[in-house]
């Protein structure tokens, strides 16, 4: 009877590898839940992107465009259309995939061997099984350092659905501001067609000269140009608006709904906003996890200074003739750390650990100083903005009046009335100018925050109801 121990060696050997081995299933559906949760407590917007969800149809984004574009609307259409932040989710994929990957060993190697007898006879076979054992020992370290990778995926990710938000609305009030900017354009230019014509009406009267003819004629082409330059940002804000939204048809056509919002406070205290954004900023996070990953690195590199261990199985058939059917046995290769100790890599590791350490150090301070720098541009556009509203603007409006009057009576020249009312013009334009100033401000402070305001207000004011102080981490 033939002995079955060699094949319950080779079998054993079989078996452990199996069994050491995990299931490669890569699933990221529980990292991209998460990133869309962080995403919706830093924008305070429900509708994100989910991969497993079926997309909007051409058809039903011109349903929706129809009746014009609500800023709600485009926050809601760039998180759910936005390619790049489509491209985004699918590299949690590959995060993931990368960590599945870390947690498996190298597949066994079989060795096959047929030796032929010169004077004839039955061939000689022999089988060895090899497998790496060193790898299990590494394992751990292997997988907290793709585990961290993980972690800075997802919140680089939910960082960057949080700056496409600002963007978008960023956008979207350059094309409501454009928009203004293009109608007053139009308003001036028509003003300076009227008093040219006038001019020129008086000249062939005899009351006015010929200089007076050409300052308006200069007038009404300055008017003309600055309409053609306004008109030509409004496509160029356009065009941009409809790049966060990752749209394929025009946008030219669409009427935009929202007017450039009021200028307002923030409503929360400069420090207490900087301690605030050390806890929100999800880059600062993801830093974080960066120096995890080089610390788990760090830990893989000293576990591989370790010498490489091999274990192997053998399975034998001998020569006909042999006293034995068969033979069998277990055995070991150890790498010799003669040369190469992993000495380089463990330092270069550990440089690497240090270099981020400084920059997140680095990345802490400047976000102290970005939150301290918009949340002063902030107030200062906030407060320009309303003097233009409330001191420019009845002035200018005031002293038109006054001057149409006084036209009316003989009292003022045409030029005079016109002067005035191009100044009424001037702070029209400088309301929208200062309006979307304070909103591109407000969103600057969201960016530099790390969270859009609404949020920031409402954890303020939670907080005061508890008692509890703000600290930054």
């Amino acid at each position: 009877m033939r002995d079955p121990r060699p094949v319950a060696s080779l079998a054993s050997l079989v078996l452990f590898v199996a069994a050491s081995c995990s299931t490669a299933r890569v699933d990221p559906t529980a990292d991209q839940a998460r990133a869309r949760e962080l995403i919706r407590s830093a924008t305070g917007r429900s509708d994100v992107h989910d991969p497993t969800a079926a997309p909007q149809t051409a058809a039903e984004l011109d349903a929706l465009l129809a009746d014009g574009l609500a800023l709600d609307e485009a926050l809601r259409i760039a998180l759910l259309e936005n390619r790049g932040l489509q491209a985004a989710f699918a590299e949690l994929g590959i995060a993931r995939a990368d960590f599945v990957q870390s947690g498996l060993v190298r597949n066994p190697r079989l060795g096959v061997g047929v030796l032929l007898p010169s004077g004839g006879g039955r061939t000689k076979l022999g089988l060895d099984l090899v497998q790496s054992l060193f790898e299990l020992w590494e394992l751990p370290a292997r997988e907290a350092a793709a585990e961290a990778v993980v972690e800075e995926r997802v919140l680089e990710l939910a960082r960057a659905a949080s700056e496409l938000v600002v963007a978008t609305r960023d956008a979207y009030h350059a094309c409501v501001a454009a928009r203004e900017l293009a109608d007053s354009a139009r308003e001036s230019e028509r003003i300076a067609a009227d008093v040219l014509a006038a001019v020129e009406e008086r000249e062939r009267g005899g009351v006015a000269s010929r200089p007076d003819v050409e300052l308006a004629r200069g007038r009404a082409l300055s008017a003309r140009l600055e309409s053609l330059r306004v008109q030509r940002e409004e496509l160029g804000a356009r065009r941009e608006l409809a790049r966060q939204l990752s749209l394929e048809r025009e946008v030219g056509d669409v009427a935009l709904v929202d007017a450039l919002p009021a200028p307002e406070l923030l409503g929360i205290d400069r420090e207490d906003l900087v301690g605030r954004a050390r806890a929100a900023r999800l880059d600062l996070r993801a830093s974080s996890a960066r120096v995890e990953a080089a610390r788990a690195r760090v830990a893989l590199e000293r576990r591989r200074a370790m010498p490489e261990v091999e274990g192997s199985a053998s399975l034998e058939r001998p020569e006909r003739g042999s006293e034995v059917g068969a033979l069998s046995g277990l055995g070991a290769t150890v790498e010799l750390p003669i040369f190469d100790t992993n000495a380089a890599q463990v330092r270069r590791a550990e440089f690497e650990l240090e270099r981020l350490q400084r920059l997140h150090e680095a990345l802490e301070r400047d976000v102290d100083a970005d939150v301290r720098s918009a949340a002063d541009r902030a107030a200062i556009a906030a407060a320009e903005a309303r003097f233009v509203e409330e001191e420019l603007l009845p002035m200018t409006g005031r002293a038109a009046g006054l001057a149409r009057e006084a036209y009316a009576l003989g009292d003022v020249t045409l030029l005079a009335l016109f002067e005035h009312q191009r100044a009424e013009l001037e702070a029209r334009r400088a309301r929208t100018a200062a309006r979307l100033e304070a909103a591109r401000a407000r969103g600057e402070v969201e960016r530099a925050a790390g969270a859009a305001i609404e949020v920031l207000r409402a954890q303020t004011a939670a907080d005061s109801s508890s008692g509890s102080p703000v600290r930054a981490p």
